[in-house]
């Protein structure tokens, strides 16, 4: 009976030594598994890094190009603004012309009716 139960004992130290072996192993994995996810969890961070840098870069870029533009468009507005001024003074000068040139028809005609 003694032997039987040594027998059984050293039955259930192995199971339970076969036990703890698979669970080193799965806790290997697991190790391996985490190191693996935080190499990814870091190469992401420093993707995701990079692209904030190449955004961020591009709006400074963005902004510099639009003030450029802004600036190399300013001539041109003002141009345009004058351009524009003189154009509505010309069409006035030439109303003021024609009207002078009607006066100056009726006042022939007065004089010719005169003489």
């Amino acid at each position: 009976e003694e032997n039987e139960r040594v027998v059984v004992l050293q039955q259930n130290l192995e199971k339970c030594q076969e036990k703890l072996l698979k669970k080193q192993q799965d806790v290997v994995k697991a190790e391996e598994l985490v190191a693996q996810n935080n190499t990814e969890e870091e190469l992401l961070r420093t993707k995701m890094q990079e692209l904030t840098e190449e955004a961020n870069s591009a709006a400074r870029e963005k902004t510099t190009l639009e003030n450029e533009l802004k600036r190399s468009k300013a001539p041109h507005k003002a141009k345009s603004r004058e351009l524009q001024h003189v154009e509505t003074e010309t069409t006035r000068a030439s109303q003021r012309l024609q009207a002078a040139k009607r006066q100056l028809q009726e006042a022939r005609e007065e004089i010719m009716r005169a003489a």
